[in-house]
């Protein structure tokens, strides 16, 4: 490949496409963050895994590909009629008789609180994985966590937040061998569909050498727009209104 650029030119800015498609086939070779934004328009393309032929067969490309269709296909909403990465909704979260039980959601957060144990117990964090470990989990009133500045990983153990740890346990998953080579550019773009760490563990989780189940918080957050936060000694489960 070609020396790598900070930047993108002029001419290929407002077609995504093209962008990939200079980037997969050698003819240049973009920082990572041209990628931003890259797959927003793809949304309304039925031709859009064309793009990705020339590697559609390397290591979990195929994977990927059906997740991020199957995230598109959940995503097409009225709501998201200029594309912007911050409404992506499904019908279904915007409407009030159709939320899902609570059982149901505090099951979802159990799955993925075992797979957060387990990321902290690899990254070599015992101590972190028991105390996560050892955490009640319950439900909470929306109008209760509209009310709280906590989120999901605000929560300080031992003077620091909760995500520090868990952003640590997480580093650890990357990259399984043999992936494109594209995986950094991929990584940047699907993060900036709507900055979520959650959409990008569970749409790249094919590039991930770790076997963990990241299926949970992805039908947690997007599917059903359930939250989940922390004090410092229990979890609340509930819908974010």
């Amino acid at each position: 490949m070609s020396e790598k650029f900070d930047d993108v030119p002029e001419e290929f800015w407002g077609d995504p496409t093209r962008i990939w498609q200079v980037q997969i086939s050698g003819e240049n070779n973009f920082d990572d963050y041209s990628f931003m934004g890259c797959l927003n328009g793809f949304q309304s393309d039925p031709e859009w895994r064309s793009v990705f032929d020339p590697i559609k067969d390397e290591t979990g490309m195929q994977a990927f590909l059906d997740r991020l269709q199957g995230h598109f296909d959940l995503c097409k909403s009225p709501m998201n009629k200029d594309g912007s990465q911050f409404l992506y909704m499904h019908p279904s979260r915007t409407d009030s008789k159709n939320l899902p039980e609570k059982a149901k959601l505090i099951a979802l957060v159990k799955r993925h609180m075992q797979t957060m144990v387990k990321a902290l117990d690899a990254a070599g964090q015992p101590e972190n994985a028991d105390k996560l470990r050892g955490i009640d989990i319950s439900w909470a009133d929306s109008e209760y966590y509209n009310s709280l500045e906590f989120d999901e990983q605000r929560a300080l153990w031992d003077g620091k937040p909760l995500g520090f740890y868990l952003s640590e346990a997480w580093d650890f998953t990357w990259y399984l061998d043999g992936a494109p080579e594209i995986r950094g550019c991929l990584y940047e773009a699907v993060y900036s569909l709507a900055n979520d760490f959650a959409l990008t563990r569970y749409l790249m989780q094919s590039f991930m050498d770790h076997g963990l189940d990241v299926d949970a918080e992805y039908e947690l957050k997007w599917k059903h727009k359930g939250v989940f936060y922390f004090d410092e000694t229990a979890c609340y489960v509930t819908v974010e209104q």
